[in-house]
């Protein structure tokens, strides 16, 4: 019997295909043509079956499908858990006016690598909304980007911050390095919406469907949320028409952006 041509196998693993059956094949094999898993089933069975231009041995491995990270925090990558019980957070100031374009390509290339080597082919990765970047759509495509270059699926989530977020100081601003000199630029609620669009338009669904966009709404428990450094006194009378308002707003750019 003449033998199918295939790019890829990977024989001689454990199998987990995690299917309705719930099978567990203990001398399975992974049948790869181009980008598509054609087949899964015993090593023995495959071999005869099909050739490959490339056979990866997985003896004494689990071959399974790619783990998914359901939600982390571009930036987070690089500053880790860095935390201080006085101070909170670094990621406020930190964030918006000690971070360069650059620097965002390079925490989302060091986040996608971690993922991958703990199993993780598909992640959700917050840029806009609390506390991450979005006064301008350069952030998320740093991050699109750096999903391009290692391969992973992602999930960009963008759109505006709390609206009254505490730890970020009004007016709101970011700096901009430019030409190795830092510019600082105010923006608004406004402008979040906008650039939330554009990458919206640009990105979503791309790379043959590994990026996706989602929606990321701002928290509706704005002042409640307690900071060291930025108390704040919570009126549910002012504050809660305001958050029901963007949220408002938000709901209906959700709406529009639905396929």
């Amino acid at each position: 019997m003449k033998k199918t041509q295939v790019s890829l196998i990977i024989r001689n693993g454990t199998v987990v295909p995690m299917d309705n059956e719930n099978r567990i094949l203990t001398n399975g094999a992974v049948v790869v043509k181009g980008n598509t898993i054609v087949e899964v089933g015993d090593a023995d069975a495959i071999l005869r079956r099909y050739s490959a231009d490339r056979v990866l041995d997985a003896a004494g491995k689990v071959v399974m499908p790619g783990l998914v990270d359901t939600y982390g925090h571009a930036g987070h990558g690089l500053i880790k858990g860095i935390y201080h019980p006085e101070r909170g957070w670094p990621t406020g100031k930190f964030y918006f006016h000690a971070t360069s374009e650059d620097w965002w390509h390079a925490e989302g290339l060091l986040s996608a690598v971690e993922r991958i080597r703990f199993g993780v082919t598909t992640g959700l990765t917050v840029v806009g909304s609390t506390p991450a970047r979005m006064d301008s759509p350069v952030f998320a495509e740093r991050q699109a980007q750096s999903a391009e270059q290692t391969g992973v699926r992602s999930v960009i989530a963008v759109g505006p911050p709390d609206p009254l977020v505490t730890h970020l100081p009004e007016p709101w601003s970011g700096t901009f390095w430019q030409e190795g000199r830092p510019v600082v630029k105010q923006f608004s609620f406004r402008d979040t919406i906008e650039n939330t669009v554009r990458i919206i338009k640009d990105w979503h669904h791309g790379l043959d469907e590994r990026i996706q966009v989602a929606l990321h709404y701002p928290y509706l428990f704005g002042r409640q949320a307690a900071h060291p450094r930025h108390p704040s006194v919570y009126d549910p009378a002012v504050h809660v028409p305001v958050m029901v308002e963007k949220a408002e707003e938000v709901k209906e750019l959700a709406l529009l952006s639905a396929p």
